[in-house]
């Protein structure tokens, strides 16, 4: 495409009653525990059309056997209510989709997303397009020219997705 969506890591935008609502810890968060399903609710959940047809599932799900792909979910009672998955390559996270049973679940598992880019010194966090729901973040657009400027740089700085937890989940 002609333009390339980005939100910021560094300075991500989050309203004050979503703060709030985040201090009160409503979802348990895990990391690829159930990444197929993850992608899998992705292409269903609330969708009438989807681009993840079979295929691309199963493509992903080899990125995600190789270490590449990764998912964030958000947990109630043991029912996975919301997620987002993406591929993280050097410094670079790819965020492709982000499904929500239950209200603010899948902005839950983006807040955990950048939290952990953050602090894992991530430089570019791709949202491929700018839409109403990632506004409120400060999803910015950028040139075809300056994303292939900034993924060139950024492929070369290489990031541990793991790097700080104990084991991988």
């Amino acid at each position: 495409p002609k333009k390339r969506a980005l939100l910021p890591i560094k300075n991500f935008h989050c309203s004050r009653s979503f703060i709030r609502f985040i201090k009160k810890k409503p979802f348990e968060v895990t990391i690829n525990k159930k990444f197929e399903e993850v992608i899998h609710q992705c292409a269903t959940i609330n969708r009438k059309n989807t681009w993840i047809n079979n295929i691309i599932e199963k493509k992903f799900i080899e990125l995600y056997e190789e270490g590449y792909a990764h998912s964030i979910e958000c947990w109630t009672d043991n029912n996975l209510e919301g997620g987002i998955y993406g591929v993280s390559l050097g410094s670079c996270f790819f965020a492709e989709s982000m499904f929500s049973k239950k209200t603010n679940a899948s902005k839950y598992a983006l807040i955990h997303l950048v939290s952990r880019l953050w602090k894992l010194d991530y430089k570019l966090l791709d949202v491929q397009f700018v839409n109403d729901h990632l506004i409120q973040f400060g999803v910015y657009e950028i040139t075809r020219d300056e994303f292939r400027n900034k993924i060139n740089h950024y492929l070369k700085k290489t990031r541990d997705f793991y790097s700080f937890d104990q084991s991988k989940e």
